[in-house]
């Protein structure tokens, strides 16, 4: 009599338990590849630089430069961190930045809002974007696949993102997050308006 007492108080437990390790688990990055394996390497190309993880320097890159930007006192980012570097632009446009993998549900979950926001400011030549798949090698905001990633792009994810979580993101090198803000609460809206605040910030103080 009581071994039927107590097994539906067991089955009430291990339910509770998978509930909080999924609500843990949505929204949390995921490792990506290079995190995983620390020997694991990007595809070198002819007359190239290798860098020390086995990233490679696109030929003809243009580097970037860092400037120093007045952002409003006011702005404070809602899921994003603020780093303490200055904005980090290219042809006088702030980079946008977005790290994934095929395999992430978190990456796959908002990469379409991501993609769509990063085209739509950079076809109006506002800033400019990059998504990053660090397993296809890729950038995803372009037709052409690359099947190289630039060493300094590499340089950046591991900088601001030193664990290897994905999605990683980096709005001008002076907003960084890892995982996303609102997929608990299904709310791709949400994301989509951080991004516009935090892009409409960095493009506004330049």
């Amino acid at each position: 009599m009581e071994q039927k007492k107590i097994l539906p108080v067991l089955l009430a437990a291990i339910v509770a338990l998978a509930l909080l390790l999924w609500q843990w688990d949505v929204g949390h990055a995921g490792k990506s590849p290079l995190a995983e394996n620390p020997a694991a390497t990007l595809p070198a190309t002819e007359s190239t630089a290798t860098h020390s993880t086995g990233a490679t320097q696109a030929p003809g890159e243009t580097a970037q430069t860092t400037i120093p930007r007045l952002l409003h006192p006011s702005f404070t980012p809602k899921t994003f961190n603020e780093t303490t570097g200055p904005v980090c632009v290219k042809n006088g446009k702030p980079i946008i930045r977005m790290y994934s993998t095929p395999w992430c549900p978190h990456c796959n979950w908002v990469k379409g809002t991501f993609d769509r926001v990063a085209k739509e400011y950079a076809s109006e030549d506002k800033i400019l974007a990059y998504h990053w798949d660090l397993e296809e090698y890729d950038d995803l905001l372009t037709p052409a696949y690359e099947g190289t990633i630039p060493e300094s792009e590499i340089d950046l994810y591991e900088k601001y993102n030193p664990e290897g979580y994905v999605p990683a993101f980096i709005f001008g090198c002076k907003y960084m997050r890892t995982g996303n803000g609102y997929e608990s609460t299904g709310d791709l809206a949400a994301e989509e308006a951080e991004f516009r605040d935090i892009i409409d910030e960095l493009v506004n103080s330049g």
